[in-house]
């Protein structure tokens, strides 16, 4: 059982969610082909034999390529600890950074990849603990190289975290849902009528729907995880207006209406799911798995501002055989 699970007994129908501590089955009925089982069964065996690796207590003196390494961190971390396609109500994103040290084939010891891969593990337990909710889980474990000097690989991992049960599907935007966009230190900051101060926020809001398990595939894991940062000046309409949310001028608050956060709801999921060559974000042959929104100050001389950015997740889907 995990984290997720331990205030929940309630089995929703229909249009509602249902959450069991087990991940995912059913290959067949979610419309799986031959070969789609054939790549699934060779993901799961070779994540199969790296955790056994990892959890091996004889010191090996085996090597490893770096980006197979990378590649099989990911993979099993994601795949023991995560519910990437389970729905929360919060996202949110934490980061931690890793060595490697390499050979002149760029090769790495299997008994150092252990020891990195508990720490790993370690970090992930620990950010989990941080979450002050009594529902929350892991998403994804998203294991990217950040450079090479000499013979040091660094490492950085992006762990994305659920917290907070969603009841059913979220509304359109309503009328009265006019937020103040963001909030930096303090309480959340509400309605734009002054109302639900510390509750939510504009772009909560948005990501709420965003993440919500309507808009995700079910049966799923993912191998090859990308997260990809993006904001308004890389995305514009055909008029130059920004299709991400820019207001970066500081210290005003942004009011944005039930109106405009709707037409950011719409652009954002047609940004998140229209493949890079046809201009969105979306990399070939991977699928959306979770946005984080990120609201930062920049402090500067003469003018300060905020900085809107999507920080998107995605990754190569599998079936986990209902594991």
């Amino acid at each position: 059982m995990k984290n997720k699970l331990k205030t929940l007994s309630v089995i929703l129908v229909v249009m509602l969610i249902t959450i069991t501590s087990c991940k995912k089955d059913n290959l067949q009925q979610a419309g799986f082909t031959d070969n789609n089982t054939a790549y699934a069964n060779m993901i799961v065996n070779r994540i199969d034999n790296f955790r056994t690796q990892m959890n091996s207590t004889e010191r090996s003196g085996d090597m490893m390529l770096l980006d197979t390494a990378i590649w099989n961190l990911e993979a099993l971390i994601t795949y023991d600890k995560a519910y990437p396609d389970s729905a929360s109500k919060d996202f949110k994103t934490l980061k931690s950074y890793y060595t490697l040290t390499l050979d002149a084939n760029n090769m790495v010891t299997e008994a150092e990849v252990q020891q990195v891969y508990n720490l790993m593990l370690d970090t992930l337990n620990y950010q989990l603990s941080l979450l002050d909710d009594d529902v929350k889980f892991a998403v994804f474990s998203d294991v990217e190289l950040v450079e090479i000097e000499g013979n040091t690989a660094s490492i950085t991992v992006i762990n994305g975290f659920g917290t907070g049960y969603i009841l059913g599907l979220y509304y359109p935007f309503a009328d009265d849902d006019d937020w103040i966009w963001g909030t930096l230190g303090g309480p959340l900051a509400g309605k734009c009528d002054g109302t639900e101060i510390g509750v939510s926020d504009g772009s909560n809001e948005l990501q709420y729907r965003l993440n919500h398990p309507i808009m995700l595939p079910g049966n799923t894991s993912y191998t090859d995880l990308v997260t990809i940062p993006a904001d308004g000046f890389l995305f514009e309409d055909d008029n130059g207006y920004a299709r991400i949310f820019v207001g970066w001028d500081y210290p005003n608050n942004e009011c944005l209406t039930n109106d405009t956060l709707t037409y950011f709801l719409i652009e954002a999921d047609d940004i998140v799911k229209t493949y890079e060559a046809d201009g969105g974000l979306r990399p070939p042959d991977k699928d959306f798995v979770r946005i984080y929104i990120l609201d930062e100050l920049v402090m500067s001389s003469p003018q300060s501002w905020h900085i809107h950015q999507y920080w998107v997740t995605f990754g190569t889907p599998y079936d986990n055989h209902g594991n």
